[in-house]
């Protein structure tokens, strides 16, 4: 018997054989879980002690157009929080549905927080879709669970007749054993050919090509058919030998880049969304396809590549969107069971752990007081967003450490081959004795604590300690974290062993520009350098993708920024924060968030991908290549859309690292008419797109371009006049006088997350007043406050405490501002842009504690901040209150916008009298 007809008739047998009953019985994989017997007989499953527990059923035949029901049985009381996945396959064991959950299904079908009464059953049910071959069914649990049964049975439904497809000359070769990313590379190849020819793909296991019946239409997948060196990284080679075509590379891993390649060689398919969008993927059917273009070298400048999914953070569909895209890597924001969940999709991950949380609150705060920050004389307990642990507590540092391991001990697997020691998202750091003492370093250079230096170097050496402890244990493992906000610079005179990676977030900057631009971006450039010549192992995380809400051109300053960072040393790792693919959760929602972002950035967001391989890969030319595939008779109009849009973006001056379509719509497209004109050339797309999917694609672009215009018009800001006030020359006007009743009051302080609005969690109060030669603003802040740390020296902890601050642009969009900020006790800060050297002679400041808050006067020499009241025209304000402290480390903003985008300031009349 051929190893080909073994192979069909295993596989026929396979589908015969049905299955209704427990699947407890067929799982598998079980990861801290284990299976008891009650008094009652019944066997089920508990999650005792363990977090991230798995398991998962073999596949088992289904019919499509069969009805199917899934019963969860919990018998006793208790509390339970389990997730089920249940993964749909085609006859080539590719998984339907983005390989997560069926459309109607929720994406965790089951999940309960509440006490369950004893027998309770909860189902859900759905008919096999038309490809359903096999289904999988995944439990998953990040907490104390039991569950007693989950019961798969069919109940109905007609079977749907099962359409002959002729066989494919082409037989997609595996190795005997091969691995997950073989095998799912064999999967991807078999049903993209299938699809793309309307044939049947045979798939063999072998050792070796001679053992393969036939040898002039075979495609090899591994680097046991061809062991050739492919290069470094996950680098791959695709070459065609005595009439056989091989994807080999150095690892398995590297294959699945292979088979991508290989269609967008020989094929016009491109993955332009992902697939749950209606036209997300666009090809030609070709009945007679050939592979002719059998000869590709490619070596990844990073060696791994990953967009984070901020919003949401766990999206398988848009996970293998990224998988089919080039990028292989997965662990900004994920456990053990979101891996595991979708293993068959990125097979290199790195589990995260928020130092914070390895001393519980519940656990330590009362005993182990030692082990938490310090502000204001008191010890705060852990919060993600507020105080983080001591940095120079030793006997926390050995807690952290020793609790980091345990869990590792509970969660490693094969798969995970690094660890994140994240932290929280603030500059509230403890300040205890010990923590602002000056340090003095081994050179016996004196590390003064206002030296930007001081808070990296204290955290660094706390988390190295911790990251040799692990590497003891586990020394096969990367030990990963973020070189952000207080340690985005290099800590003086400590080393980084081999093991150890840094991932630098060069936050915020302008992103108009590159990093390289000392014009506005002068500290991330010299960062960037000092931490080249660290001789650390370097990653870098991105923003870009937090700007996806406007079509805005980001890969041309992207590509440019990765070649730059690429070639001081940093190629371990490119991480982008984006968020997914979930149009959809437009509809109905009161405030749009991300949803709808792909509509008009997917094309930027494919290219980014690839500049994550290459960076120096022809930016426009890509963009083409997108619109050739993906909108095919629309490209020109298409590529016309976006040329104007990114033209009118150029001309605005400064960018920030975020970008809210609605207000762009304002700043960039409508006040030069180009909201109509724009929306026509959509029209025009549309009707020219001579494909179906292209149709939809198009026809997305059109509904979120409406979408933000009709959300534009609601939402430009009215011309506020600052009045005239008399105030004595040289005087500062006190907190309660009577020139404030009539003053210019701004209370509307947010945050906007890509067209949704956050308001601030306190209350503050902004009123403006003028002399004809002073700015006065007056605030009133509600909400805790930090005298500790006071006014900053120089820019280096410019938000480390309460602050407020204006800022003031006396040309909207042209970067030419000034920024005036007060601290509780007096103390300030004023700069030009980014430059903390420049001072406002005249700028001064009053400031005290009231109550639950505290105010503050400032008076701002209008003649320093550019503006001359005798002129008319507009001035543009942003006036932003931080804390440093919980959600307001990012500053909350009377524009609700980025404080340094100068576009999105409001318009104030300054006028003489």
């Amino acid at each position: 018997m051929s190893r080909r007809l073994g192979l069909i008739l295993v596989y026929a047998a396979c589908a015969a054989m049905a299955f209704a009953g427990n699947v407890l019985d067929r799982c598998t994989d079980l990861t801290q879980a284990e299976f008891k017997t009650g008094t009652n007989g019944v066997r089920y499953l508990e999650i005792a002690e363990a977090r991230h527990s798995m398991a998962k059923t073999e596949l088992m035949p289904v019919s499509p157009g069969k009805k199917y029901r899934l019963t969860l049985h919990r018998y006793g009381p208790g509390v339970s929080d389990i997730d089920i996945f249940v993964l749909l396959y085609d006859e080539d064991l590719h998984l339907l549905h983005e390989g997560c959950y069926p459309p109607e299904w929720d994406i965790r079908g089951f999940r309960f927080y509440a006490a369950w009464d004893a027998g309770l059953k909860r189902w859900r049910e759905m008919t096999m879709p038309e490809e359903a071959a096999f289904v999988q069914i995944v439990v998953a649990s990040d907490k104390i669970a039991r569950l007693d049964a989950l019961v798969w049975d069919e109940i109905g439904g007609t079977e749907l007749p099962v359409k002959p497809l002729p066989a494919s000359p082409y037989v997609v070769v595996v190795p005997t054993r091969p691995s997950e990313p073989l095998a799912f590379a064999a999967a991807e190849l078999r049903h993209w050919i299938r699809r793309i020819t309307g044939k049947r793909v045979a798939l063999v296991h072998a050792g070796s090509v001679a053992e393969v019946e036939g040898t002039n239409s075979l495609i090899c997948l591994g680097h046991d058919f061809l062991p050739v060196d492919t290069g470094k990284n996950d680098s791959w080679r695709i070459t065609r030998k005595d009439g056989v075509i091989f994807l080999t590379a150095r690892m398995d891993e590297g294959v699945c880049n292979a088979v991508y390649d290989l269609l967008e060689r020989n094929t016009d398919i491109i993955f332009a969304r992902n697939e749950r969008i209606p036209g997300g993927v666009v090809f030609t059917e070709k009945p007679d396809l050939v592979f002719t273009n059998c000869d590709s070298h490619v070596v990844p400048k990073f060696a791994s590549r990953e967009f984070g999914f901020v919003g949401e953070h766990f999206n398988p569909p848009t996970q293998i969107w990224c998988r089919r895209n080039y990028l292989n890597h997965r662990g900004g924001f994920y456990g053990k069971w979101h891996i595991l969940s979708t293993s068959m999709v990125v097979f290199r991950d790195h589990l995260r752990y928020e130092l914070g949380s390895m001393i519980p609150n519940d656990k330590y705060f009362e005993t182990h007081p030692e082990f938490f920050g310090m502000r204001e004389g008191i010890r705060r307990a852990y919060e993600h967003y507020g105080t983080q642990p001591c940095y120079t507590c030793e006997a926390g540092r050995r807690e952290i450490a020793g609790n980091l391991i345990a869990c590792l001990r509970r969660d490693m697997v094969p798969r995970i081959t690094g660890v994140n020691l994240a932290y929280g998202d603030t500059w509230d750091l403890c300040c205890c004795s010990e923590c602002i003492r000056d340090v003095t370093l081994p050179s016996g250079r004196v590390l003064p604590r206002d030296d930007p230096e001081f808070r990296s170097y204290q955290f660094f050496r706390f988390v190295l300690g911790i990251a040799e402890e692990i590497h003891r244990e586990f020394p096969g493992l990367e030990v990963n974290t973020l070189g952000y906000i207080y340690a985005s610079i290099p800590p003086p005179e400590l080393s980084f062993p081999p093991y150890f990676s840094i991932t630098f977030c060069p936050y915020p900057k302008c992103c108009s520009v590159t990093v390289y631009d000392d014009t506005k971006n002068s500290k991330w450039h010299e960062r960037s350098e000092m931490w080249g010549k660290s001789g650390a192992l370097m990653n870098i995380y991105e923003y870009y993708g937090n700007a996806i809400s406007w079509p805005r051109p980001a890969c041309d300053i992207a590509a440019k920024d990765m070649i730059y960072w690429n070639a001081l040393g940093f190629g371990n790792l490119m991480y982008c924060e984006m968020p997914p693919d979930n149009r959809q959760r437009a509809e109905g929602n009161a405030g749009m968030g991300f949803a709808g972002a792909w509509d008009l950035s997917a094309m930027e967001n494919w290219v980014m991908a690839r500049l994550f391989v290459d960076p120096a890969r022809d930016v426009a030319a890509l963009r083409r290549e997108y619109c050739r595939r993906a909108y095919r008779g629309a490209a020109e109009e298409m590529l016309a859309f976006y040329a104007r849009i990114h033209q009118e973006w150029r001309k605005a001056g400064y960018k920030g690292w975020g970008e809210d379509g609605v207000q762009s719509m304002n700043t960039d497209i409508r006040p030069a008419g180009l909201e109509k004109p724009l929306r026509e050339m959509l029209v025009r797309a549309q009707a020219k797109a001579d494909h179906p999917a292209s149709q939809l694609l198009v026809g997305h672009a059109l509904t979120q371009w409406d979408r933000l215009i009709a959300a534009a018009e609601k939402a430009v800001p009215p011309t506020q006049e600052i009045p005239h006030a008399g105030i004595a020359a040289g005087t500062l006007p006190d907190f309660e006088d009577a020139v404030w009743e009539g003053a210019c009051t701004v209370t509307n302080f947010s945050y906007r997350w890509p067209q949704e609005v956050i308001a601030a969690p306190w209350h503050t109060e902004a009123r403006a007043i003028h002399d004809n030669h002073y700015l006065h603003v007056r605030f009133r802040c509600e909400g805790v406050t930090d005298t500790v740390q006071g006014g900053p020296a120089d820019g280096g902890r410019l938000l480390d405490g309460d602050s407020v601050a204006v800022f003031v642009s006396p040309r909207k969009g042209a970067n030419e501002y000034t920024v005036y900020r007060a601290y509780p006790d007096g103390g300030s800060y004023d700069a030009r842009a980014y430059d903390g050297t420049w001072t406002a002679d005249g700028f001064t400041v009053k400031a005290a504690c009231a109550g639950e808050g505290w105010q503050a006067v400032l008076r701002i020499p209008l003649a320093a901040a550019g503006v001359n009241p005798t002129v008319p025209g507009d001035t543009f304000f942003n006036f932003v209150r931080s804390t440093g402290r919980g959600d307001a480390w990012r500053s909350y903003t009377s524009t609700g916008a980025d404080a340094h985008d100068t576009n999105k300031y409001n318009p104030y009349a300054i006028e003489a009298q």
